[in-house]
């Protein structure tokens, strides 16, 4: 067996076209092209997210109610940062627009975060 063949970070960082679905579950000409859990974009977002993390679980100041506001926030950017372009639809990809989209449509966000868990998503050809 080739141990190349075993490797995904590449294919992760690439990334994958996931198809949108619609708040009805019906298939859309909609696509997202987001970077896998095992590209270097995802790594160090989710590095940066378990800092911010530890930070606020060791801080002394802690408002519940702004913590859970912080978390959501947490996996929204995450996201983000996983989202590397789209196509399909009349606006142009930027990063704003897909932060305005994922608020207003969560669960394409929703959407977005089981694709990038799937990992077989990034590695069957």
């Amino acid at each position: 067996m080739d141990i190349e063949s075993l490797y995904t970070a590449d294919r992760h960082s690439s990334g994958c076209k996931m198809r949108v679905l619609d708040d009805l579950g019906k298939e859309t000409d909609f696509y997202i092209t987001l970077a896998g859990q095992d590209s270097d974009i995802w790594l160090e977002a989710n590095r940066k997210r378990q800092n911010m993390l530890v930070s606020r679980a060791l801080s002394k100041d802690k408002d519940e109610d702004d913590e859970s506001e912080k978390e959501l926030m947490g996996n929204l950017k995450l996201i983000l940062d996983a989202t590397l372009d789209w196509s399909g639809v009349d606006q142009e990809f930027s990063k704003e627009a897909a932060l305005v989209l994922y608020q207003k449509a969560p669960y394409i966000l929703d959407q977005c975060t089981a694709f990038i868990y799937n990992r077989a998503n990034f590695t069957i050809s």
